[in-house]
């Protein structure tokens, strides 16, 4: 009986996990070489990206973790395997280590190279929110704000990009933390067959600027595709559901 209700809970969950339009190309992983814990990017069978490089700028590496430090982001440059008119997702845990009073600082940034990209902000002052900022020759339409910025606890953001989208020409970015609409904007630019070639963590591509120095990150992936956001209520009462008719199936026996 538990076997085969592990079975299809596993199977289930194998038909939540293909209904999202989105694959695992690209995942930052802690590696043990020889003693020494550094950042490997890998794909989705764990092998090593070839082209790929990453360069840490004396980030703190643990076992299941990195902080990034001041003297500039975790950058990840080369074809991470998305394409921008495909769209991507971008996946992580952060935990801030404090708030900046001013200024825009850039949790990541992510797009074709150092030059072109959209980076994920915060507004320092009294009131701080959540946004989206471009860089270089990418623009950004109607962006929109919300949510605090905490330095409390960790949170799982997700961002994602929907290259795809024909409404007008615009394409829209969207930020979740915790699963929740933090920002949005879109964006009219003409992206081609241009892939994601460069990713930061605590900084923005371009310069060693707008850091977010001492931010904890974990678990980051890059997607191909658009991942929508889970509905726990519908999957948790989907389980319950399989798990009561299993056990009613039980007792008949």
């Amino acid at each position: 009986m538990k076997k085969t209700l592990t079975t299809l809970l596993i199977i289930f969950a194998g038909v939540v996990q293909g209904s999202w339009a989105a694959s695992l190309v690209m995942e930052l992983k802690n590696v043990d070489q020889d003693g020494t814990t550094s950042l490997k990017a890998v794909d989705a069978f764990g092998n090593e990206l070839q082209g790929v490089t990453v360069t840490t700028n004396g980030a703190t590496i643990s076992d299941n973790s990195f902080t990034s430090s001041s003297s500039g982001p975790i950058k990840i440059s080369g074809n991470l395997g998305a394409t921008m008119n495909e769209g991507w997702s971008l996946a992580f845990t952060a935990k801030l280590s404090s708030i900046a009073t001013n200024g825009w600082p850039v949790l990541c940034g992510i797009g074709e190279n150092n030059n072109n990209n959209f980076k994920v902000n915060y507004t320092g002052g009294t009131n701080p929110s959540w946004g989206f900022a471009p860089e270089g020759n990418y623009n950004l339409v109607e962006p929109s704000n919300s949510n605090s910025v905490d330095a409390n606890s960790a949170h799982d953001f997700l961002i994602t990009f929907d290259g795809n989208e024909a409404n007008g020409g615009t394409k829209t970015l969207n930020l979740y933390i915790d699963g929740v609409l933090a920002a949005s904007a879109q964006t009219t630019s003409d992206f081609g067959s241009d892939t994601v070639g460069v990713l930061t963590l605590g900084g923005r591509p371009l310069s060693n600027s707008n850091l977010t120095n001492g931010t904890t990150f974990s678990n980051v992936k890059l997607y191909s595709g658009v991942l929508p956001i889970p509905e726990p209520t519908t999957a948790t009462l989907s389980l319950v559901g399989l798990a009561s008719l299993m056990m009613r199936r039980r007792r008949s026996h």
